[in-house]
């Protein structure tokens, strides 16, 4: 009998061990999913945050645009012959203000003709047109002439950003180029407007 309730007694005593080890497991078990909720959670708020703060850049940058009143701050210039450079934003630009276009080209390494080491130009908008596509991009061109300047420039503001491109034409060269960077209302940019010496 004493054996029995001894057997009885190991019985009761590993069972609840047993089931405590399968408590604790479960336990952790569902602090690491909670935990991975949690953090799936703050990357899911963190990543809507972003979203909705490109979402409103990109809604200033076409208020901006329909307004005339922007710089496409550059933060890459490709050539037609393939070359590509990342430049300086604050010295590479393209500012509309009305009807008065400014396009700046600098590589800050040497004085150049507006003292950057590159060109500013400056010229009167004609032809402007402006259009959203079906998935929200927004485009809009003009042709731009002056006594440094003849060319068209066509920019494209995709949907749900603020990052821009775009290509310059010259119209009486093939030196085509294509300008990558921020588009930013004209009140909010920082650039430097080099010397217009041509």
């Amino acid at each position: 009998m004493k054996k029995i309730l001894l057997m009885a007694a190991l019985l009761f005593f590993a069972i609840n061990a047993v089931e405590a080890q399968t408590t604790d497991k479960q336990a952790k078990k569902e602090a690491k999913a909670q935990a991975k909720a949690q953090r799936d959670a703050e990357r899911d708020a963190q990543d809507a945050m972003i979203k909705t703060e490109e979402m409103q850049d990109f809604l200033a940058a076409k208020k901006a645009i329909v307004a005339r009143d922007f710089v496409l701050e550059g933060s890459q210039i490709m050539f037609r012959s393939g070359q590509s450079f990342f430049v300086n934003a604050y010295t590479n630009f393209i500012s509309l203000q009305g009807d008065q276009a400014t396009v700046q080209i600098a590589s800050m390494q040497g004085n150049g003709l507006n003292g950057f080491g590159g060109v500013t130009v400056n010229g009167t908008i004609s032809n402007p047109r402006y259009n959203v596509a079906n998935n929200g991009d927004v485009s809009f061109s003009f042709s731009v002439s002056g006594p440094q300047i003849s060319a068209t420039v066509d920019i494209t503001l995709p949907h749900g950003s603020n990052s821009a491109m775009a290509a310059i034409q010259p119209n009486f060269s093939g030196q085509r180029m294509t300008m990558n960077g921020k588009l930013l209302p004209y009140e909010d940019s920082k650039v430097l407007r080099g010397a217009s010496k041509l």
